[in-house]
């Protein structure tokens, strides 16, 4: 260690110089820095839960594909309508007879189709009603196996292609009616008034 040459030197070096055995300590890291580990922290440990936690109930055959802390591109580029109606189906609570039978055991259960129980393996399937809708499914899985629809990049793309052209899993059972937009010009005019509704 070198010796100050003039006062100014000598008191920086004293009052400014870390002590010799204060640790070091490395610089604080940015924030982006933090919250990039904070994400790959948090994906890390919903991951090895995801992957440790059994598959039970009626998502089972689903819940196939990792979890992720980003929306999906099927998120981002499938219409809400289509997409609720995906959740729904994978998760086994659409509209189906084999959905409404837990909640309203007294009502009818069948499919318009004929068929006496109306699940979801039995529209995606076998339904009748949606047979020239499902060659979409057919080029994934030639049986329509549900694991491979229902689990798989692939089949979720089939299968959101099939819900868009045959309206299944919908109260109607068909494509639903595209809405105009509203039309601002034909509203009628709401008067504006100072006046306290509540008098």
């Amino acid at each position: 260690m070198q010796c100050p040459t003039s006062w100014a030197a000598l008191f920086t070096h004293i009052y400014y110089a870390p002590h010799p055995r204060a640790p070091i300590y490395p610089p604080p890291a940015a924030p982006t820095t933090i919250e990039s580990m904070i994400y790959d922290t948090t994906s890390i440990r919903w991951v090895n839960r995801w992957k440790k936690t059994p598959k039970t109930g009626g998502f089972a055959i689903s819940n196939t594909l990792q979890p992720t802390l980003r929306p999906t591109k099927r998120f981002l580029n499938t219409q809400r309508e289509i997409f609720g109606r995906l959740i729904q189906c994978r998760t086994g609570h659409a509209y189906t007879g084999e959905f409404r039978r837990r909640f309203f055991p007294d009502k009818v259960q069948d499919c318009p189709c004929g068929e006496e129980y109306q699940s979801r393996e039995h529209i995606l399937a076998h339904c009748t009603k949606f047979d020239i809708h499902r060659n979409h499914l057919h080029k994934i899985s030639r049986d329509v196996f549900l694991p491979t629809i229902l689990g798989t990049e692939e089949g979720i793309q089939a299968l959101t292609t099939f819900l868009q052209e045959s309206g299944a899993f919908t109260m109607l059972g068909r494509p639903l009616d595209e809405r105009a937009p509203p039309d601002f010009d034909t509203e009628p005019e709401v008067p504006e008034t100072d006046d306290d509704p509540e008098t």
